[in-house]
């Protein structure tokens, strides 16, 4: 008799469940599966902690288990779960999840349920328990909003974190079987050393002057000389932290409960179906609840009036840049591909308007105690800096002799490898594979089973087909000697196309898309305040698409499919240098600017 092998997967969310719930689930798994002489894979139990059933999307464990049930080897027939809740807590996914396991002839049983969905009627029983746990998690959230308005009008804390308070508990007249009194909820008190850090904030900028980043650098520098003032998040302060958004109320220069004033439902936070992404919606004022809670003030009225009118001024001189951020300047030629050389975060435009300057993200949000390259550069003077450097190198002789070269050589070594290795056979073989799970995939999609995980999959199966079509298309040719690459395409083909290029990136209107063609990223040092070091890494992709368009159209029996897992040449980078001015007193390092610009 053969034993069936299976897999666990268990889940708790944060809702009503604590961390024990797991190994709860797991054991009742484990005991249903020897009272029917059922195999455990104990390298196959997964389990996801404190994370809801609305959504799949961020459950990376579970993610996990259903790569491994879709494979072509998979270990275990059975996926054991305690109830049909713990894989989703809406109808649609539920079905998905059994529609494309059953059609992998993988099969789960829900234990506390008895559901077998290897049983005809497995789905009719997962669209009903579906339909019920989507009710009961619309419920959950219904009871959890009911009960903290409840609370908040009882005068506790409505929940979250809120920085400058800390929460006490209220114990009420109850006692437990251990003797201690029961909690009936939580007071928000002052703290006062955070309270501290935020008058001296609201100070800083209402009545000093003083911008956010300057607050910052100041913050950062104190952490990490004292290991104080403390930020909200994370390790640093940054200066979103203290600006925030006006669409959303957050951030210290915009919480009115720092004046008192206690507010519940101002916002509404939705879920995307799919991705599991929060989306938080400002609901109607009013249905907002404001309570005065004068004992929380920790900023006068004098002083939030400074900062409030300062932000309208900043507000106005801007023209509503201070609250709009930085996707003002979205179509910048290197918002997607340039990196900070120093700490690898984005370089991108920090400040707008007429003189638009890039610099590093990481400085400018969190300052030089966090990333040291605190360099304004122009824009236009690095972007033009990048493009007449790309222009004048792929314009280059000698460099694109040597590339024609280099691909001459990797072309007959990639044909001799194939002609060489595998056998015709085996090759076939694994295609007809390729082509039978691409098909299954794709019979999947069109029956509505559409995830990340299907999505994913049938990619990697059209790239294996691309591959072995490509190998089985080598193998065929056969006799070397009969085909000349060199005629193939010639050095004057590659220069044709690397013209098309500089074209491209030399007309405006192409100069964005042509960038993103042939470079993978800008990557921008700065170590002193006399240069700026660029390298830009050249982007094989559409180069290596254009090689294999033009051979096949040279010689039809080397159509190659895209180019798939073919390394033509080793990608280039390219270099150029910003010589800034030096030596002069109240240095910028943005207006005094010089540029010496020279290939690597």
């Amino acid at each position: 008799m053969i034993q069936i092998k299976c897999a666990i997967y268990a889940r708790y969310s944060s809702e009503n469940q604590n961390e024990t719930s797991i190994n709860d689930q797991i054991r009742k798994c484990r005991e249903f599966a020897a009272s029917r002489n059922w195999i455990i894979l104990e390298n196959h139990i997964y389990f996801d902690k404190a994370l809801s059933g609305s959504s799949i999307a961020p459950r990376e464990e579970f993610k996990k288990l259903l790569v491994v049930s879709l494979s072509k080897e998979v270990p275990f027939s059975y996926i054991l779960v305690y109830d049909t809740s713990r894989v989703a807590r809406n109808t649609r996914e539920a079905l998905e999840v059994f529609e494309e396991l059953t059609f992998n002839n993988i099969y789960v049983f829900y234990v506390s349920q008895g559901i077998d969905t290897n049983n005809p009627d497995a789905q009719t029983m997962i669209t009903i328990h579906g339909m019920h746990d989507s009710m009961l998690l619309k419920k959950i959230s219904e009871r959890t909003r009911d009960g903290v308005e409840g609370q908040v009008l009882r005068g506790f804390s409505g929940g979250g974190q809120h920085y400058g308070y800390k929460s006490r508990p209220i114990h009420g007249d109850k006692i437990d079987r251990y003797e201690n009194k029961n909690i009936i909820g939580y007071r928000l008190e002052i703290d006062p050393k955070q309270a501290e850090t935020i008058v001296r904030i609201f100070t800083f900028f209402g009545l000093k002057g003083w911008s956010a980043k300057k607050m910052v650098n100041k913050f950062n520098k104190e952490i990490k000389e004292t290991g104080e003032p403390k930020p909200p998040r994370g390790e640093y302060w940054c200066a979103s932290t203290i600006l925030g958004s006006k669409k959303t109320f957050r951030g210290m220069l915009n919480n009115e409960l720092l004046i008192g004033k206690y507010s519940w439902n101002k916002t509404t936070i939705k879920y995307q179906p799919k991705t599991g992404g929060k989306r938080m919606l400002v609901n109607a004022p009013e249905i907002w609840s404001v309570i005065e809670k004068p004992e929380l003030r920790i900023v006068s009225d004098e002083l939030w009036s400074l900062v409030k009118k300062r932000q309208k001024e900043i507000k106005n001189k801007s023209q509503g840049i201070f609250y709009k951020g930085k996707h003002l300047y979205s179509e910048s030629l290197l918002t997607k591909i340039a990196k900070c050389g120093t700490c690898g975060g984005t370089f991108s435009v920090v400040s707008g308007g007429k003189y638009a300057k890039y610099g590093c993200s990481t400085n400018w949000n969190k300052g030089s105690n966090v990333c040291s390259n605190s360099i304004r550069i122009k824009k236009e003077i690095l972007e033009e800096a990048i493009i007449a450097t790309l222009c004048k190198e792929l314009s280059k002789k000698d460099p694109i002799a040597f590339i024609t070269s280099e691909i001459h050589l990797s072309l007959k070594k990639i044909m001799e490898d194939t002609v060489n290795g595998r056998q015709k056979t085996v090759i076939e073989e694994d295609l007809r594979t390729a082509q039978q799970e691409l098909e299954n995939i794709s019979n999947a999609i069109k029956r509505g089973i559409i995830t990340e995980t299907t999505e994913r999959l049938l990619l990697n199966a059209e790239n294996m087909e691309r591959e072995l079509k490509n190998e089985l298309l080598l193998f065929e040719i056969g006799n070397l000697d009969e085909i000349k690459l060199t005629e193939a395409f010639t050095q004057k083909d590659i220069e044709a196309y690397f013209a098309r290029v500089v074209e491209g990136l030399t007309n405006p209107e192409t100069t964005k898309e042509t960038l993103y063609s042939i470079v993978d990223k800008v990557v921008v040092h700065c170590e002193k305040e006399v240069y700026i070091d660029v390298e830009i890494h050249e982007s094989l992709k559409k180069t290596v698409g254009y090689i294999m368009d033009l051979i096949g159209k040279r010689d039809a029996r080397i159509k190659l499919q895209t180019g798939t897992g073919l390394q033509l040449y080793t990608s280039r980078v390219f270099k150029c240098k910003i010589v800034l001015a030096s030596g002069m007193e109240g240095f910028t390092g943005v207006e005094n600017v010089v540029m010496a610009i020279g290939g690597g």
